[in-house]
């Protein structure tokens, strides 16, 4: 039994929306994890997982041979776990093969289909269950705890009963028809009231289109891809070939119990396999026929079976049934990569991040994936998300969280969202380094962080706000706080001490919340003690305080079993009316008068109680099998010596609504046990706590050592005892330490590190001292001041503005290829908010600068520019230098997640006069690798060479940052970029080889917006040359040549993507359209409009 630290949420009372399947794009969940190479064992972690395409995309793209694959499976759903034994019985199957129509056909109706037409199908499903009810299970397959598989053998014995019914002919179509207006009402949600059916069918095909992707596909596609998905979800009720008779509804989709359909109105089989690709890969004879989204899938799925099989001797399928939080807490196994999926939104990132940190590796290229969708309801932009929902700014995650973000958030997105109306983000986190040799000062360094954070854990308001607008962390408990505190506070060498500086928080709490406090925190106490005795000191001690803790008050399990008849069943079922999810829960404590005159049918208003109530949040619920009628067990821990057993009564309510859902009566009439549950963050560390230590002998106190270390969100203050000659006393305070120096093992061209080691070299000693920070510090920039006598400090900048050290060293990416310049301007727009502002951030003018440079480079083809920022300080000879020279390598190409890149040689002028002042680099040696790379062939143009103008200090930090940590992300091999013979090789050098790319926004303007504003000026510019525009022109009812909107358009014969007002236009624009009309052909199918 193990209370999760996340808010409980009633799923036993009414089924939840079902999610069979992905509802976002299956990524390779080790795509950004850099393994050594002696590893040989992967061990992955799937929560609250929905689908196993992640874990076949994973497999798939996994190259590196010899290695076993680990896959651990977590869901609380029992069907979804169901589902995954039997997919992977069916294609790891000896006798399956994915090359034969048959077998694909068979697991992608099994998987994917919602009714089954061929009764070969429905012959080898039984089979397949029959053989998992016998215990057959696949080699590879262990299911966990082994008591759920007999609940699991309940669930494929409904399927067979479902696939067995005589009466599945009747409810084939009775469950489309609901299915149907289930969608149809789900994606008209929102739309105005008073819009016609004929407008409300338009937004629907335009939502749809936006859901797909394809908003700006060519016509012929972009209808096709429409037609067949708005079939999918809207119209499978409608003239079903043959009719009913023989068919089956797919029993793996419908709720076990009530055999109803509640699956979520977006959930389809595209949604893994998006985005769909522009090119020739979708068949135009299957678009013609309305399946070409559905026949391309299949063909994805296909490839991705063909090398699982290759692969399925070495990999295990672990699946686990149970609360993904509590799993983290209670599993022994560490894990080298974690996807969360979307349990975030669920219960609050912080939750997520803590439980999947306990189970992480602590080597830096583990990794963890946390996707969001609801993010922008929480905050305005995915960095105030992190931070609203952390309660700690980014540049304190590393030691609040042990974590950073692989993706640096600031600079915007470096992915194209899917949608613009459901944008989900995946966010990867990577392990960072702990302190070491360091004890920070806990409190002074987290005080403002922990507040906020216990503001968020002990709120007693919370059911006044609604699920729109917390996004999960109305899930956040006193549990969760003393988890999160508890874990910092061992990454900082402060697991005893970090916990007695907590206490003083206890001040700023409502009193309702005081009770849970005093029950954490002795639990906490009792949790911590015993390790430290057995740790750190001698047998007798050890006694003594064991001694002392018998005598303590102890924490209690309560528990009561409630009858079903006296739990209020409608306020269930009123929660999600009100679309506000699950229920979730809170125990509160009133005094007997209060509870006595409670109506059960109305809100509980706490705030009227507040000094006499208490809130108890994190409590357990067990429910017997039959959900309509028994009991259910309610337990939360609570102080042995709480005082209310003859005062108080307690009540579990809805925290979104406020409504009484299970009464519990008399505190007196509980039940109680010992609560045996380990505190996680017990372990005190090698260092005993501040208040047990003796102090040492004076021989034995080290030369050097750190007395306080405060951290900030842009520095550490390192305070050192050293022993220091200061000759100079009567001139005045000494602005440097005589003898100090110090040592950073950073690798060029990275400018930041982690580690430092002082030397003090003095006449008549030396002395050393080595520690290290988790957020790097900038090496250049460390400054040591004398502080008082016998002390000095130390200052070291946080590298906010710097790749990180384990970003030079991660492993490039390439480039896929040639950019298609038709998408350019979509690209850029997407760089801007959906709400277009006059914004004067740095981000917002780096955007637009970048979309000015890809502007200039197609109009004007300029491949030299320069950078330079409007308020730089001029030199000693009043000339001004631009801050970056850059060189421009065409053509525009892609990456691998489709978007533009400008490939650079870029020059920093700031980096050179430091390497030449540090020796790296000669004067005569940077003027000839600048004369090499950029001034023979800028020379040669006959036009001047355009400057762009930084606007503040801080744009020019980011546009520096953006080039550098671009510079990580692609390789310096010039046989990997035939067209880049001069990519400069020292890793001493100013030259950086580098690109831009558009830096989207959180939330971007629709592609539908886009297009329809370049269409407008295009009109605009009907007789003007502009390239970029020529390109988009292949929207239908534009006219190539005039750039006139007509409604009876010619299509050209041959590449069937522009269009013509007769034949007279096109011949005026064959001279234009001839040298790309073959290229456009071969990058777009032809196809009827349907």
């Amino acid at each position: 039994m193990h209370i999760s630290p996340a808010r409980r949420i009633i799923l036993e009372i009414a089924s939840p929306i079902f999610f069979p399947y992905g509802r976002s794009v299956s990524r390779n969940v080790l795509q950004l994890f850099d393994s050594k190479p002696a590893a040989t064992n992967i061990k992955i972690l799937f929560l609250e997982c929905e689908d196993l395409q992640k874990a076949l995309e994973t497999t798939v793209s996994q190259s590196m041979n010899p290695r076993t694959l680990h896959y651990h499976i977590s869901g609380s759903c029992l069907t979804n776990i169901a589902r995954h034994v039997l997919m992977v019985k069916i294609f790891s199957s000896p006798e399956f093969d994915p090359m034969k129509n048959e077998d694909l056909e068979y697991i992608w109706e099994v998987w994917y289909g919602v009714y089954w037409s061929s009764p070969e199908i429905s012959l080898r499903f039984k089979t397949d269950v029959k053989d998992l009810m016998n215990d057959n299970l696949p080699a590879n397959v262990e299911i966990h705890p082994g008591k759920c598989l007999q609940s699991l053998k309940c669930v494929w014995k409904e399927w067979l009963l479902l696939v067995d019914s005589k009466k599945s002919d009747n409810n084939v179509e009775a469950i489309l028809h609901a299915r149907s207006a289930a969608n149809r009402a789900g994606w008209c949600k929102g739309m105005s009231k008073g819009i016609t059916e004929e407008e409300q069918d338009f937004e629907l095909v335009r939502r749809v289109a936006d859901h797909m992707g394809v908003e700006h596909f060519p016509e012929p596609i972009k209808t096709a891809v429409i037609f067949e998905a708005h079939n999918f979800f809207f119209e499978l009720d409608n003239g079903i070939p043959g009719g009913c008779r023989g068919k089956f509804i797919n029993p793996t989709l419908l709720e076990t119990k009530t055999k109803r359909w509640i699956v979520h109105h977006t959930v389809s089989p595209f949604n893994s396999y998006l985005p769909l690709p522009l090119n020739n890969t979708l068949d135009p004879f299957k678009a013609a026929e309305g399946c070409a989204v559905t026949h391309y899938c299949q063909n994805v799925l296909q490839k991705q079976l063909i090398l699982y099989r290759q692969k399925m001797e070495k990999i295990k399928w672990v699946l686990h049934m149970g609360d993904p939080i509590e799993l983290c807490f209670t599993l022994t196994e560490i894990f080298d990569a974690i996807d969360c999926s979307r349990l975030s939104d669920e219960v609050g990132l912080a939750n997520v991040l803590c439980a999947a940190g306990k189970r992480l590796s602590e080597e830096a290229e583990s990794v963890i994936l946390v996707e969001t969708s609801s993010w922008s309801k929480l905050a305005p932009t995915l960095v105030c998300y992190v931070e609203e929902a952390l309660c700690a700014p980014l540049a304190m995650l590393p030691t609040v969280y042990g974590l950073r973000l692989a993706d640096p958030l600031p600079i915007g997105s470096s992915f194209r969202p899917e949608s613009s109306t459901n944008i989900t983000v995946c966010l990867t986190w990577k392990r960072t380094q702990s302190y070491k040799n360091l004890r920070p000062n806990f409190l002074a360094s987290l005080n403002p962080w922990l507040k906020r954070l216990a503001n968020r854990c002990f709120s007693p308001a919370q059911q006044q706000q609604t699920l729109e607008d917390i996004c999960g962390t109305e899930c956040y408990t006193p549990m969760t706080f003393f988890y999160i505190a508890g874990s910092a506070a061992q990454r900082m060498n402060r697991g005893f001490d970090g916990f007695r500086q907590v206490q003083e928080l206890s001040t700023e709490l409502d009193p309702c919340s005081l009770l849970a406090w005093r029950t954490f925190s002795q639990w906490v106490w009792l949790g911590m003690f015993p390790l430290i005795a057995d740790a750190h000191l001698d047998p007798e001690a050890a006694d003594r305080i064991r001694q002392h803790l018998a005598q303590v008050a102890t924490v209690l399990l309560f528990s009561a079993r409630v009858s079903f008849d006296r739990i209020e069943m409608k306020s269930f079922y009123e929660a999600k009316t009100k679309s506000m999810g699950q229920p979730k829960l809170r125990l509160i404590l009133l005094p007997h008068v209060v509870y006595g005159d409670l109506p059960m049918d109305k809100p509980l208003d706490i705030s009227q109680y507040a000094l006499v109530a208490h809130c108890i949040d994190n409590i357990l619920l067990h429910f017997n099998k039959n959900y309509t009628s028994g009991w259910v067990t309610v337990s939360f821990p609570l102080i042995a010596n709480h005082g209310l057993s003859e005062t108080h009564s307690g009540v579990i309510v809805d925290i979104q609504t406020g409504l009484p859902l299970i009464p519990l009566g008399p505190v007196r009439s509980l039940q109680t046990e010992p609560f045996t549950q380990s505190y996680p963050f017990a372990d005190p560390g090698a260092t005993l706590p501040d208040e047990l230590a003796d102090p040492p002998p004076l021989d034995s106190i080290p030369s050097m050592s750190i007395v306080d270390c405060l951290e900030t969100e842009s520095q550490y203050i390192v305070t050192v005892h050293c022993c220091y000659k200061d000759e100079r006393e009567e001139d005045g305070p000494l602005q440097f330490v005589p003898g100090l120096s110090w040592f950073m093992d950073h690798q060029p061209p990275c400018e930041s590190v982690h580690h430092i080691t002082l030397i003090m070299d003095q006449s008549f000693d030396s002395q050393t001292l080595t520690f290290t920070v988790p957020f790097p510090f900038i090496a250049e920039t460390v400054v040591a001041m004398p502080y008082k006598p016998g002390e000095i400090r130390l200052f070291l900048e946080k590298a906010i503005y710097e790749p990180w050290p384990a970003q030079f060293s991660s492993r490039p990416e390439r480039v896929c290829g040639d950019f298609l310049l038709r998408d350019l301007k979509i690209h850029l727009e997407q760089q801007f908010d959906s709400v277009r502002t006059s914004s004067l951030d740095a981000l917002h003018q780096i955007r637009l600068m970048i979309s000015r440079l890809f502007d200039l480079v197609l109009t004007d083809n300029h491949t030299f520019l320069m950078i330079a920022e409007l308020n730089a300080p001029s030199s000693e000879d009043d000339s001004s230098e631009p801050d970056w020279y850059l060189r421009i390598h065409l053509p525009i190409v892609s990456n691998k997640t489709g978007s533009p890149m400008l490939m650079l040689s870029a020059f920093d002028s700031s980096l050179a006069p430091k390497l030449v002042h540090r020796g790296e680099m000669s004067i005569q040696d940077i003027n000839a690798d600048f004369q090499r790379i950029y001034t023979e062939d800028a020379n040669k143009e006959t036009r001047s060479i355009p400057c762009f103008v930084t606007s503040s200090r801080e744009e020019s930090r980011l546009l520096r940052y953006i080039l550098r940590l671009n510079s990580t992300k692609i390789g310096r091999d010039t046989q990997e970029y035939e067209t880049i013979s001069f990519w400069p090789f020292d890793e001493n050098s100013p030259w950086l080889a580098t690109f831009l790319s558009p830096c989207y926004s959180d939330q971007p303007r629709p592609v539908s917006e886009i297009w329809s504003e370049l269409l407008l000026k295009n009109e605009g510019k009907r007789g003007k040359k502009d390239k970029q525009l020529e390109d988009i022109t292949v929207h239908q009812y534009i006219c190539a040549s005039c750039q006139q909107l007509t409604k009876k358009a010619k299509r050209c014969g041959r590449c069937k993507a522009v269009h013509y007002c007769d034949a007279a236009c096109q011949r005026k624009n064959w001279t234009k359209h001839k040298s790309i009309c073959t290229q456009v052909k071969s990058d777009n199918f032809v196809t009827s409009t349907i």
